[in-house]
């Protein structure tokens, strides 16, 4: 505040740009032929997910030939190997997948919504599922501390690898089973209050446009 400086934004977000650039690498020169894989760096995210909703919602793409959609936001701080991974309710499939490939070193800790301030939930919103990578938030988190020296590189391609891991069951599994998580919360940006809402910061007409709301928070008490 009161301050104009570099962001340089070395975890959030070009660690999960590395990781989509590395697995389009790795999936083009392998042999993972049996579907098509799209990889995406959606925009403005921040002002509302507007990137991954616009590409959800507008008819460009056909919804219904998507299996999954996985989601690398912030995955470089990796600390005492706690990786969080988000939506694991969105798929009856996604529990016995995690518990087969995840190495054990690594502490997983998983949430079953499917909704939170990242681009996984506008394809959640399709009925499509979802898994959110996350090593979770730090106080470089949005700030000009956010550099690459702070990276855990060992730990960031320990979440890329159990990624392209799930990758290579899923190209030979059959289509995955959607299915409805509790709506919870899966990250907060800050400590500030909150009704707990997900709006729709695109909405151009008269009030507040609600996406969804999260359970056991003041808006859902409220009605």
């Amino acid at each position: 505040p009161g301050e104009q400086r570099i962001h340089p934004g070395a975890d959030d977000n070009a660690s999960g740009v590395a990781g989509v650039l590395e697995a389009a690498r790795y999936i083009k020169d392998s042999d993972l032929k049996n579907h098509n894989y799209l990889f995406i760096a959606f925009g403005a995210e921040e002002k509302g997910l507007l990137g991954s909703r616009y590409f959800t919602t507008s008819g460009d793409y056909e919804m219904a030939r998507i299996n999954y959609m996985f989601n690398l936001d912030m995955i470089g701080r990796l600390e005492q190997n706690r990786l969080s991974l988000i939506g694991t309710g969105s798929s009856p499939s996604w529990d016995g997948l995690i518990e087969r490939l995840a190495p054990s070193h690594l502490d997983i800790r998983k949430s079953p919504g499917g909704l939170g301030g990242s681009d996984h939930a506008s394809f959640y919103m399709q009925n499509i599922p979802v898994l959110f990578f996350f090593t979770g938030t730090h106080h470089d988190y949005h700030m000009p501390g956010d550099t690459p020296d702070k990276i855990n590189f060992d730990g960031l391609y320990d979440v890329y690898s159990l990624m392209m891991s799930m990758v290579r069951e899923l190209d030979k599994a059959p289509r995955l089973v959607y299915s409805m998580a509790p709506v919870a919360e899966t990250r907060r940006r800050s400590d500030a209050p909150s009704l707990g809402l997900m709006p729709d910061h695109a909405f151009e007409g008269d009030g507040l446009r609600i996406q969804a709301v999260i359970e056991n928070r003041p808006a859902h008490r409220a009605g």
